[in-house]
This record gives structure tokens, C-alpha cells and sequence, in this order.
């Protein structure tokens, strides 16, 4: 059961950590993948057939041209030859460039894997590597290593030996290092590094991210160069006199003491019109200075010219037949402005109150038979000192009422509960009443046990009368 469980989290993982490893495609030379051969006081043959199958899985999916599997099978019972040039033999057998060979030796606690690269031709001696690990609960981390090195040695790439972060004073150096994805034991690639940088600098906390690397005989060495950009020290309204300061800093995005961030001004800027226009302040023109108060923070001055309010001078609407513009003004909380303005507040605009009563138009609608009416994006334009609203509906046809029935599971005689049903007694269709029969049905089946009884408005619509027949289910 031990070799079983370690076999399959050593498949899993294994696969796992490989595909996160980079490497260009060496699609122009074949490769023959042989088992490792173990050497161990515990039987972990186990490993033999899973390391072979995850390590051949895993190269194919870095597009690397192998040997099929099937091919090198076969030695996973054979003794792997020792000499080079019997593997050099195998190689050619194989129909393969190169040839990948090693073993996994553990003695005590103490894990080693040794890899080996060999070219099928020629007489160079392979490319060798060995790394280690104590106690077999870390072999998957040790096969982490050895995947990245096996495919170092296969792609010709530069391994990065070390990566730093340097230059930063306030923000954690493990704050950085989430952002970036090469880490160490990777393939050293140009364009990898240089998203690594974008991600940096997209946090939004420094005003310059550089790349410093320095070759070594291991490899590469590489080092994140940051400045940090300045705190706020304090931020400052200048020029408000209508609105308090407290409301207008409650609309701040950027707070005191965060680090300076121009995405964060704007959008403060952006909001601070955004509660200006909710207050009637549509020609409030606002722009902001930073000023540095020394090396490390700044005093960022948002200010202000308010202008006079606007108001609503018109409400119009476009394609009304049915009812007079009267008629659906009074339903509306949004008003024009009137002598009374500066009592009632009458004539100012704001969205999401506009948005409601486009709501109550389009419900007023429905509950007097226009059930096909629809209620269109307002246009507000602005001019001056006046604001114009103009509001488009499309009508469509009144739509009377017809047969009215009910059916299914009835706790009373239909007749009975059909006299129920205020529907009925409407002459056109009305969504609200509706809505009351599905209440006043819902609540007789709760009154007698039955809570979660559902009722379903069925519609015919018949639109050369019109009219619409309804069926309570």
C-alpha cells in the first residue's frame, strides 16, 4: 500500500511541477527517455514505471520529440547498460539523437538523483547532474529540482541561480515576489522576466522597476531593482464652500499614508464629480496638484470650483399616445424645477432616482393592458445651467383581458376559487392584480399546510384583438 501511495502522489506532482517548467521546443532532435535504475535497502521499484511514464508524459507536453513510450518500455526489466557507447547502441536503436539515463540511490534518510544526457552520436561525454534531498517524504521536491535541471540541459537555457528584490523600503519583499513567476531553478528567458517586471510595476507602488542579472558559472543571477513611490502625507480640499469637507473626503478613494498612486487620484477625481453632479454641481470642475513634502511622502490638494447648481428645466417624452405627459411627470419623483425649488430641492437630477421612476413608468404601463410597453435610456442633456431630459417609450397595444382559468391541484371547487380572483373584474390586462391573485392562492394552500405550493401565471397573447387569455396553474 506505502509504494502504491507514494507512486501515485509521485505521478501527480511530478506532472504537475514539469508542466510549470519553460522551455523552448527542441522539435528537431528525438529523445530517448530509459527508467532510472534504483539503488536502495527498501523496495521502491515502485518508482521505476512511474517516473518513466511522468517524466516521457511531461516532456511530450514541452514539445519535445521523444521515442514513444512503448518503444522503451522493454527496459523497464532489462539492465540498463553502463558503458556509453552501449548506450550510445540503444540509442541508435532507438532512432534516437539523444538519450536520457540515471538513477535514484538512497542511503539512510539521504535521497540522490542522478541525471545524465548523452548524444547518440559522437564521442563528447554526457551531461551530468546530481542533486539530493533527505528523507523520502521529500521526493516530490527533489523531483521538482531534477525536472527543472533535466530541462535546463535539454533547451540549452541558463538556469536562474538566485532572485532578489532590492531598492524596497515599505513594501515586503514577499509582497514582490507573489507578482513574479520565474523563480529560482527556472530557465533564464528574457520575455519571461520582462513580464515578471510589468507585474511589478503594475502594483502600482513604484515609480521605476529595473532588471539587474549577472552571470555566474551556475548560471544567471538576477535582481529586481525598485523605487518605491512616495507616501501621502496628507490630503487636502481646496475651494469647497457648498458642500462639508468630511462628506467630500468620505468619497476618497486615495487615503493618508497609502502609498502615492495616480490610478487612485483619478479615481477620486473621478468620484468626487461623480457626488458633486448628485448634488446639482454639474459645472464642478475639480483637478489636483502633488507636492513634495521630502524624498519619502507627498501632500496630494484636490481643488475645487464649484460653480452654480443645475437644475432640470425640461422632462419630455417621446412616442406618448396613451396617456398625457402629465400623467406620468406625477408618478415620477424626479421633477422640473419650480418656485418652490429651494424648499423641496424640485429640479435636481440624480441617476439612480431617475432609474426608479423609469421603473414606476414601465409598471404603470403593464397595470393598464400595455403588457408589450417598453421604457427606454433616458437622454439628459446638458446645457448651461439647465439640464433636459428627454425619455422614449414604445407603447405598443392595449391589451384586454380574456378567458381566465385556473387548474391543477385545487383545494376548493374551481367556480369557487375562479369568483376569487380580482383578474376577473379588470377590463384590461394588469400586472399588479396579477401579481395579488398569485399572493391571495399562494396563501390559502399555507393556510391549509401546504407552504411551498407554487402558482404560474400562464399567457396566451392574441394580438390581432388584442387580448390575452390567463390560466393560473
Amino acid at each position: 500500500m506505502k509504494g502504491k501511495r507514494w507512486g501515485t502522489i509521485f505521478r501527480v506532482v511530478f506532472g504537475f511541477l514539469l508542466a510549470g517548467a519553460t522551455t523552448e521546443a527542441v522539435a528537431a532532435e528525438r529523445v530517448a527517455v530509459l527508467p532510472l535504475v534504483i539503488y536502495s535497502q527498501e523496495d521502491l521499484a515502485y518508482l521505476k514505471k512511474n517516473v518513466l511514464e511522468t517524466l516521457h508524459g511531461n516532456l511530450s507536453r514541452q514539445k519535445i520529440s521523444l521515442v514513444p513510450l512503448a518503444d522503451v518500455e522493454p527496459w523497464l526489466t532489462q539492465p540498463i547498460p553502463s558503458a556509453w557507447d552501449e548506450l550510445r547502441s540503444v540509442g541508435k536503436d532507438l532512432g534516437a539523437d539523444k538519450i536520457i539515463f540515471g538513477s535514484l540511490t538512497k542511503i539512510g534518510q539521504r535521497l540522490t538523483l542522478s541525471g545524465n544526457l548523452l548524444e547518440v552520436r559522437g564521442d563528447r561525454p554526457p551531461l551530468t547532474f546530481s542533486l539530493s534531498e533527505e528523507g523520502l517524504e521529500n521526493i516530490l521536491k527533489l523531483t521538482e529540482r531534477f525536472s527543472k535541471e533535466l530541462t535546463l540541459k535539454l533547451s540549452g537555457l541558463q538556469k536562474i541561480v538566485s532572485l532578489q528584490i532590492k531598492g524596497n523600503q515599505r513594501i515586503e519583499s514577499q509582497a514582490i515576489e507573489r507578482e513574479v513567476k520565474s523563480k529560482p531553478g527556472d530557465a533564464y528567458q528574457a520575455e519571461a522576466l520582462d513580464q515578471d517586471l510589468r507585474a511589478i510595476f503594475k502594483m502600482g507602488f513604484f515609480s521605476d522597476v529595473r532588471l539587474e542579472t549577472e552571470t555566474v558559472p551556475e548560471g544567471r543571477q538576477v535582481v529586481f531593482v525598485v523605487t518605491e513611490r512616495p507616501f501621502v502625507k496628507k490630503i487636502e480640499l481646496q475651494g469647497n464652500k457648498e458642500l462639508k469637507e468630511e462628506d467630500l473626503k468620505d468619497q476618497l478613494t486615495l487615503k493618508p499614508f497609502a502609498i502615492m498612486n495616480l490610478n487612485t487620484v483619478n479615481e477620486s477625481l473621478e468620484k468626487l464629480n461623480t457626488f458633486y453632479q448628485s448634488k446639482g454641481y454639474y459645472n464642478a470642475q475639480i483637478n489636483h496638484t502633488i507636492r513634495s513634502e521630502d524624498k519619502q511622502s507627498v501632500v496630494v490638494t484636490f481643488n475645487i470650483t464649484e460653480g452654480k447648481k443645475v437644475y432640470i428645466k425640461t422632462i419630455a417624452f417621446q412616442g406618448v399616445k396613451a396617456f398625457k405627459e402629465k400623467q406620468l411627470k406625477g408618478i415620477m419623483e424626479t421633477n422640473e424645477k419650480d418656485f418652490l425649488y429651494w424648499i423641496l430641492s424640485s429640479g435636481l437630477y440624480k441617476k439612480e432616482l431617475l432609474e426608479k421612476d423609469l421603473e414606476k413608468i414601465s409598471a404603470y404601463y403593464y397595470n393598464r393592458g400595455y403588457l408589450k410597453a417598453k421604457v427606454g435610456d433616458p437622454e439628459v442633456k446638458h446645457e448651461g445651467e439647465w439640464l433636459y431630459i428627454t425619455i422614449p417609450i414604445e407603447e405598443g397595444s392595449q391589451f384586454r383581458m380574456g378567458e381566465v382559468d385556473i387548474q391543477g391541484d385545487l383545494l376548493r371547487p374551481k367556480e369557487k376559487m375562479l369568483a376569487d380572483l380580482a383578474i376577473r373584474k379588470e377590463k384590461f390586462y394588469n400586472r399588479e392584480v396579477i401579481r395579488q391573485d398569485i399572493l391571495q392562492i399562494s396563501e390559502g394552500f399555507s393556510q391549509e399546510g401546504f407552504a411551498f405550493a407554487e402558482v404560474v401565471p400562464k399567457i396566451t397573447e392574441d394580438p390581432s384583438v388584442p387580448k390575452v387569455d390567463l390560466v393560473y396553474e
